[in-house]
């Protein structure tokens, strides 16, 4: 039998690990759900009780209902379906399973980046767009779809930016930071997660107005290239810049989640 991968190992390992993240997360998805419809009952009642009758809801206090629990999954979900793997009691267990390290990490990968977003987003769609149903006058269903649609797709004057595959890139890296966290921290991985990525943030900024400043007071680098370059040799340099950093980026944190639970012990 292959020790690295097997089909057959990795199909009932992955429905193991789905049926354990719905145990870990299940609840806590459920109440992401339903933070727009909680978000528009609070904020109609307060109408009701200062003015005595009911509005429609702002569309950006709508956004940051909708949005929330998207920020909340993505930085609780991988703690909560993995952060037992760094205690020594359920975390032995979960080592001593007969699976392949590269056969956790790649059920990790599907659950958090793959089916969670999903699962997620089709919640949040789903209970919006009802919400709307039942309250046409107050919640305009096709607000936060269309919203939505604007973010992917920005327009640029002479052309549309098809945002849908950084918005993909984004998920995976920031999922799979929180994860390596959840794996490398025992106590407090959110936070500490969370802290160090602000902390990366921070630097990358204080690089990238770094180079900015060398292009306007130094000479900088040489954009000779560009000169007679039309919109679509640049877009298309852009995009080739954004889809090589991101993947890059992803590459380095699943070696790193691979290396920390082929190395993990207790």
């Amino acid at each position: 039998m292959n020790k690295v991968f097997n089909l057959k190992r990795f199909f009932n390992y992955f429905v193991y690990d789905i049926k354990n993240a719905k145990d870990c997360f299940g609840l806590t998805l459920v109440l992401l759900w339903l933070i727009p419809l909680i978000t528009f009952i609070v904020f109609e009642f307060r109408g009701l009780i200062s003015d005595g009758s009911f509005s429609e809801m702002p569309d950006p206090i709508r956004l940051f209902a909708f949005y929330l629990p998207v920020f909340v999954a993505i930085c609780l979900a991988p703690s909560k379906m993995y952060g037992g793997i760094t205690d020594k009691g359920t975390g032995s267990n979960w080592l001593l399973l007969p699976v392949s390290a590269f056969e956790k990490c790649l059920s990790m990968f599907l659950v958090i980046c793959v089916l969670m977003p999903i699962v997620l987003f089709f919640g949040l769609f789903a209970i919006d767009f009802l919400t709307g149903c039942i309250f046409p006058k107050y919640y305009d269903n096709m607000m936060v779809m269309n919203g939505f649609i604007d973010m992917i797709y920005l327009d640029a004057g002479e052309f549309t930016v098809n945002m849908s595959l950084p918005s993909v890139y984004s998920w995976c890296i920031v999922s799979l930071s929180f994860l390596l966290g959840t794996l490398v921290f025992g106590k407090s991985k959110v936070a500490k997660t969370l802290l160090i990525l602000l902390l990366f943030g921070m630097v990358a900024s204080g690089l990238f107005f770094s180079v900015a400043y060398s292009q306007v007071e130094g000479p900088g680098l040489d954009w000779t290239y560009f000169d007679n370059a039309d919109i679509s040799t640049i877009a298309s340099f852009m995009n080739n810049f954004i889809n090589i950093t991101n993947l890059s980026m992803i590459a380095v944190l699943l070696v790193a989640v691979f290396v920390r639970v082929r190395t993990l012990k207790h």
